[in-house]
C-alpha cells in the first residue's frame, strides 16, 4: 500500500500458486475443476482508498482471478465508518 497524499492511498496485489498435483486422484481433481498436470491460479488486485476523516474511509477495489479456465472479474466498492471511542481519544 502506498499513500501519496495524507487522505489517499493505492496498493497492487498479486497472488499466485504453484502447485503439483501428480498422484493425486483424478476424479477428484475434476470435481475441484483443477488436473493432474498441476494448478497455477492467479489473482491480481489493485485498490484506490480515500480516508475523509480518521473515522472513515472508502475504497474501490478491482480483482481478476484467473484461477479457471474462464476469468472471474470483480468490482468493490467499500465504506467503512467507526462508531464509538478508541483508543486516542475518550468520549
Amino acid at each position: 500500500m502506498y499513500q501519496f497524499l495524507p487522505q489517499w492511498r493505492t496498493g497492487i496485489r498479486y497472488d499466485w500458486l504453484g502447485s503439483d498435483n501428480t498422484g493425486s486422484d483424478n476424479h477428484v481433481l475434476t470435481h475441484a475443476g483443477l488436473n493432474n498436470e498441476g494448478h497455477t491460479p492467479k489473482r491480481y488486485s489493485a485498490m484506490l482508498e480515500w480516508l475523509p476523516s480518521e473515522f472513515s474511509r472508502i475504497r474501490l477495489q478491482y480483482n481478476r482471478d484467473d484461477s479457471y479456465e474462464k476469468a472471474d472479474n470483480q468490482w468493490l466498492a467499500q465504506y467503512t465508518y467507526t462508531l464509538g471511542s478508541h483508543g486516542a481519544h475518550r468520549f
